[in-house]
């Protein structure tokens, strides 16, 4: 009799933490993703993929669920991944075959961001549902999920897609189109750099055999393109010289638009710069992509003045490389930038209220991811970083009051009679 009972209340014991446990990986409404390695592996590299089986719940829509996909998976980012201080890793996930997770189109080829550096989870995020409003052909979805890395909790995540040619992604004829991107790092094959402005190019598309040679005749029209480009900027005779044939100049006043909006720093390198081109057509911008160096997130450390909240600077426009510069110099499209910045203004002023909406969304996820990452992120630097916010309610607060002064500001810049191109030098 009392071997039964106590039977009967392991049992109990069992479910109830088993009841406990799920309220607790479920809790946020969110999609759950389960990533297990073979054999527990570490995710130690951003080359070399290791195996893996892939789970997704979706609480709201079981049609979502993925059980024990197998595939690869490993790391990614450039500083995100090799610096110390980002404990929380992004990671590009391979499945075995094309999935269309989420209700997206189906593909093999995923990303998970960890956005350590993002206190609101939204960085990219705005700019992504930006690019949606502005038309881009292709705007990456904003999917957010919790990610237990073999079985333990590794917290929120923007899951979306990989940046590459296909159907639902930069979707151009495979034979005769291209997709590259600018690229800081120059560490990709193939690349190479342009004659005028010496822009480090990495090729995404084609693909053909002996790819990692740049040589290879299959990316003469890249290299010609790009090489066009540059030089017709870099022409004593711009702009009137042609060179708005050879780059949609609408798209490019959208996704300058869009950076400069999220005062991302990341065009003054270049990097994370991706443009491309589809057979009888001109180089187009896109996809938008990494606005983890936006949002004055560069001006932590600037502590003149008294400064030293992470959401200052509203009013600053960080420097663009030469190259991008010099397309302010062209009165026809600083006319488009006006106009196109004028026409969306509405849906631009707008997107506070996207803010407000996704954080609703994000917020018990948030609470435990910051509850999780902050202190073992951020802990260390106290004493030379800004003052963080108190919580994630404090953080929206601080993104939501940041947006609405940079777009007033660039409501005048827009709309000044002559715009001048960003170049404030102490950013850095």
């Amino acid at each position: 009799m009392i071997r039964n009972i106590s039977l009967v209340i392991s049992i109990i014991t069992l479910a109830v933490l088993a009841t406990c446990s799920r309220e607790t990986k479920f809790g946020s409404g969110l999609p759950v993703v389960e990533i297990f390695t073979e054999d527990g592996a570490k995710i130690a590299s951003k080359v070399n993929y290791i195996n893996m089986t892939f789970s997704l719940t979706d609480p709201k829509n079981p049609k979502n669920d993925i059980v024990d996909k197998p595939g690869l998976i490993r790391g990614r980012g450039n500083n995100t991944w090799i610096c110390w201080r980002a404990r929380k890793k992004s990671y590009r996930i391979r499945l075995s075959e094309e999935t269309p997770l989420l209700g997206l189109e189906r593909a093999t080829d995923w990303v998970l961001l960890a956005q350590h550096r993002d206190e609101t989870l939204l960085y990219n995020a705005i700019p992504f549902e930006l690019g949606r409003r502005f038309g881009f052909a292709f705007a990456h979805s904003v999917n957010f999920v919790d990610v237990y890395l073999n079985g333990e909790y590794q917290g929120n995540y923007l899951f979306t897609e990989q940046n590459q040619v296909g159907t639902g992604r930069v979707d151009i004829d495979r034979a005769e189109g291209w997709f590259a991107e600018i690229d800081q790092y120059f560490d990709s094959d193939p690349k190479f750099r342009t004659g005028s402005y010496d822009l480090p190019i990495a090729i995404k598309w084609p693909r053909p055999k002996n790819r990692r040679n740049i040589d290879n005749s299959a990316y003469d029209a890249v290299k010609s393109d790009l090489n066009a480009l540059a030089a017709a900027l870099a022409c004593p005779n711009f702009p009137e010289n042609g060179y708005r044939d050879l780059i949609d100049i609408d798209v490019l006043a959208a996704y300058l638009i869009i950076n400069e909006i999220a005062a991302n720093t990341d065009l003054s390198y270049p990097r994370s710069v991706f443009l491309y081109r589809d057979k009888d057509a001109p180089i187009r911008m896109g996809p938008l992509w990494d606005f983890d160096s936006g949002y004055g997130w560069h001006y932590r450390n600037w502590r003149e003045s008294g400064f030293n909240d992470h959401f200052n600077f509203p009013d600053k426009r960080p420097p663009m490389h030469d190259f991008f510069k010099r397309f302010y110099e062209d009165p026809v499209f600083t006319a488009k930038l006006r106009e196109k910045w004028n026409e969306m203004y509405d849906e631009i002023a707008s997107m506070t209220e996207y803010i407000d909406e996704m954080a609703k969304k994000l917020e018990r996820s948030a609470d435990r991811n910051f509850e999780h990452w902050w202190y073992k992120t951020h802990a260390p630097f106290t004493d030379t970083r800004p003052a963080q916010p108190n919580d994630y309610r404090d953080a929206i607060k601080r993104l939501k009051n940041w947006y609405k002064a940079r777009v007033f500001f660039l409501n005048r810049i827009f709309n000044e009679d002559e715009i001048s191109p960003p170049d404030w030098q102490g950013a850095f």
